[in-house]
């Protein structure tokens, strides 16, 4: 996969049935699909925008256009566009911890404020924020199912696992059906930021929250190759009465997120990839959640051979956001010294989060925006974070 070089070395001998897009059977769990929403939307946008209101405005219209679509053709077997139903949440108290939710059949489709994704196009080497739309689930056969812009990519846990340790747990799934020229065929990735993806699958896991990553490109039948990589939260939630009820307390954990040049992008092969720690502190007597990311290391990887990790200085402030029902978002601003290391020279971030667990045991959440250097160009940021 020396074109695309993305995050994992590639299996070999894979065999999958192509992509297909989600049947109208499902369409309170699907979403719009990839041609009438990057037609709407994501082409359309040239200029910067602010990505999590891009995703509130997107989840607007699906709600709009899914009662619109329920009036006139559900049950019908004309080929209408597939709708959605969007942020289906799924609560702790009702469905247990991650694991046993997604065992159990729970669909995933994180909120804007829980995803955050760049559009990647290989033939004009550049990349854009844009709405994510990120869903995942288990299907009948075992199969797990990521639908990423409305095309549905199966992984099959005995054959698609990619990294599996001696102990039989994986952290993530990888499938390719390129031919050698790249004219044909797809690659999808799907990877737990930092646990095992098989724990969340197989109904052993015990977390309530879990910040995946992942990865698609493919064909367009026309000699073009675009895809999407972006950083989801998936869990099950805490419900807003136990949120309040919650109390003021101190959540510590980790962030891993990448920054990916706006142009002169070649593939994941060549990324900068950010791990830190991530500390949150909520108070329930009305000032909110406030935090840092700090302890910040910098990984430059080309052709996907890692150079040395470089410590960065300096933290990533998560300002002071308000909670609302089980969410908060606001702005994430670098200190001098780590907007100096990462040749910051304005910066529009915001992070988002929610609370995950019966009694707000655990938080995620993201981190996006883009930047624009002391040279002008620009590179966006994105990633995700989990704390207990």
């Amino acid at each position: 996969m020396a074109r695309l070089g993305l995050a994992f070395k590639p299996k070999h001998d894979e065999q999958i049935t192509a992509p297909k897009m989600v049947s109208a059977s499902r369409i309170f769990r699907s979403r719009l699909s990839a041609d009438a929403k990057i037609g709407m939307f994501a082409r359309s946008i040239d200029t910067k925008f602010n990505f999590l209101t891009l995703g509130i405005i997107m989840r607007t219209l699906v709600v709009t256009l899914t009662a619109v679509t329920c009036l006139t053709a559900c049950g019908s077997s004309s080929q209408t566009a597939d709708m959605a139903q969007p942020d289906v949440r799924v609560f702790s108290e009702d469905a247990g911890n991650l694991s046993t939710a997604f065992a159990s059949g729970a669909a995933f489709v994180p909120a804007s404020s829980a995803a955050t994704q760049v559009a990647t196009d290989f033939d004009g080497d550049t990349t854009r924020l844009e709405a994510d739309d990120f869903a995942m689930e288990l299907a009948d056969n075992g199969n797990v199912i990521m639908t990423v812009n409305g095309r549905e990519f199966s992984f099959d846990p005995t054959t698609d696992t990619d990294g599996q340790n001696i102990d039989g747990t994986y952290p993530g799934f990888r499938i390719n059906t390129f031919n050698e020229t790249f004219t044909n065929g797809f690659q999808a990735l799907l990877f737990a930021s930092d646990g095992q993806l098989s724990e969340v699958i197989d109904g052993s896991g015990t977390r309530y929250s879990e910040v995946v990553e992942y990865t698609i490109a493919v064909t367009d039948g026309r000699g073009g190759l675009t895809g999407a990589f972006g950083f989801a939260v998936i869990g099950t939630l805490t419900t807003p009465n136990a949120v309040s009820n919650a109390g003021s307390s101190t959540y510590t954990g980790s962030f891993l997120g990448e920054i990916l040049p706006a142009e002169g992008f070649v593939s994941r092969a060549d990324r900068y990839r950010l791990e830190g720690d991530a500390t949150l502190t909520v108070n329930m007597d009305g000032t909110g959640v406030d935090g840092f990311i700090t302890s910040l290391t910098g990984t430059q990887f080309n052709d996907n051979v890692a150079e040395p990790t470089e410590s960065l200085m300096g933290e990533l402030a998560l300002q002071s956001a308000e909670i609302s029902d089980n969410t908060f978002s606001a702005t994430a601003t670098p200190s001098g010294s780590l907007a100096a290391d990462l040749d910051i020279a304005q910066s529009d971030f915001l992070y988002s989060g929610s609370f995950y667990g019966p009694n707000a045991e655990e938080v995620a959440g993201i981190v996006g925006g883009d930047f624009t250097t002391n040279g002008s160009s620009t590179s966006n940021l994105l990633g995700g974070f989990r704390l207990d």
